[in-house]
């Protein structure tokens, strides 16, 4: 039976061990966490090794070296650590432009009409950016088995529109795509007809269009399902009086992977095997003192 000392020293050992656990990866100069989901683009530095550190309060971001100066980073926001990594310090929705050291404002990239926040912005979309999603909204809704990369009907043009033979529908022909404005938002619209309906090039009798809202978008990252799932709504309309859905113009959904995302970026292999070797040090010394 082991005495009261003898647990009490055991105890004290399996505490010390856990408590390096954590504190390892903290002890090697340059070490950096991304505070990513608070300060945007700023990264915090220890200062062990004289790093400097980033800070960001209430908008304002500046550099605090190892004697407690500040130093505004908007105009000097990128810095060289002595092992010749670089670091930024800029605000949210900024990032170092490490040409010219200075945090510029990021663009929120457009992949569809809903990005376009604005009735100036949805009335003056560029098709290039928004083509496909509508075209990955299509392929979903018929479950078709090619790649948005093989659809052109955005663009004008008899040899651009695509043709699609279905026995719910019959023979239609898409031959076009829009953004347009709501009250409140950019809408993807994509327009079809009749095979029979459609000359050349396309003079479609009657209008007929589906229109679609795909700002919907769910991270299912952190369950069992591990994807990012966005969903959208479709509503068909001809001469513009609405029909409700059809085959190609429906409510639907579509998952993309998530990113790969590591717990502990900054403790390496490196830092795992220096950590246990550390650990097994300090557990031979406390147990020859014991």
């Amino acid at each position: 039976m082991k005495n009261k000392t003898q647990n009490k020293c055991e105890l004290k050992i399996i505490i010390v061990l856990i408590s390096l656990i954590f504190i390892m990866p903290l002890i090697f100069a340059d070490t950096m966490i991304n505070w990513s989901g608070s300060y945007g683009n700023a990264q915090t530095h220890f200062n062990s090794g004289g790093a400097p550190e980033c800070v960001v309060d209430s908008g304002i971001n500046y550099w605090k070296d190892a004697i407690d100066s500040f130093t505004p980073s908007d105009n000097d926001c990128l810095r060289t650590l002595t092992n010749g990594e670089n670091i930024t310090c800029c605000p949210q929705q900024f990032t170092c432009n490490i040409t010219s050291k200075k945090c510029v404002e990021n663009k929120i990239p457009i992949l569809s009409c809903s990005d376009y926040k604005t009735p100036e912005k949805c009335g003056g979309f560029n098709i290039a950016d928004v083509e496909g999603s509508i075209y990955n909204i299509l392929i979903a809704n018929l479950n078709l088995t090619i790649t948005s990369s093989e659809l052109k009907f955005c663009h004008e043009g008899q040899s651009n529109t695509f043709e699609y033979e279905s026995t719910a529908e019959g023979c239609r022909v898409y031959w076009g795509c829009d953004c347009v404005w709501n009250s409140t938002d950019c809408l993807g619209v994509y327009y079809s007809n009749n095979c029979t309906d459609v000359d050349e090039p396309p003079t479609p009798i009657p209008d007929e269009k589906c229109i679609t809202s795909d700002k919907h978008t769910e991270n299912l990252c952190t369950s069992e399902e591990d994807v990012y799932r966005v969903s959208w709504t479709g509503n068909f309309f001809i001469n513009d009086a609405p029909q409700g859905k059809t085959e190609a113009c429906k409510d639907g959904s579509k998952d993309f992977p998530c990113p790969s995302v590591s717990l502990i970026p900054f403790f390496t292999l490196m830092n795992f095997m220096i950590s246990c070797l550390a650990i097994a040090g300090v557990y031979l010394f406390l147990k020859k003192r014991k």
